[in-house]
């Protein structure tokens, strides 16, 4: 019993750390189309979960303050409205509610990552993605 308890934890394991990588390279391809000529890219996230899945990079560095961010991770949204720069949502309920201010959105539902991009947002701020990211660009 104590041998299949411990092939279980192992295998829970292994599954979470190949999601986080999964996770990773999704957002690495996001941020490499948002900063095409960046090579580090300063992220800030309210979310300690999603701070987790970059410290595996060297490419992505998180800051603690949102004036020194290239982009903000928002998971909660709290004080969203109060915060200025490229807002970014990790989660559907904080894309949902905050979709005027974010330029998009990667999230998982149903066990499948969701990427959006809200089209006038990024007119906004003058972003064009590459050819590869248009399917995930919306109307909101």
């Amino acid at each position: 019993m104590k041998k299949y308890f411990l092939l279980f934890l192992f295998l829970s394991e292994l599954l979470s750390a190949s999601q986080t990588e999964y996770e990773l390279k999704i957002y690495q391809a996001i941020f490499q189309a948002l900063f095409p000529n960046k090579n580090v890219i300063h992220v800030w996230s309210d979310s300690q979960a999603t701070n987790r899945v970059f410290t595996k990079t060297r490419d992505i560095q998180l800051v603690t303050a949102p004036a020194q961010a290239d982009i903000l991770l928002l998971g909660t949204g709290e004080n969203a409205s109060n915060l200025n720069g490229l807002k970014f949502a990790t989660n559907y309920k904080t894309f949902k509610k905050y979709k005027k201010d974010l330029i998009g959105g990667f999230y998982w539902q149903k066990g499948r990552p969701n990427i959006i991009f809200i089209k006038r947002n990024l007119k906004k701020y003058h972003i064009v993605l590459p050819k590869s990211m248009s399917e995930y660009i919306e109307d909101y």
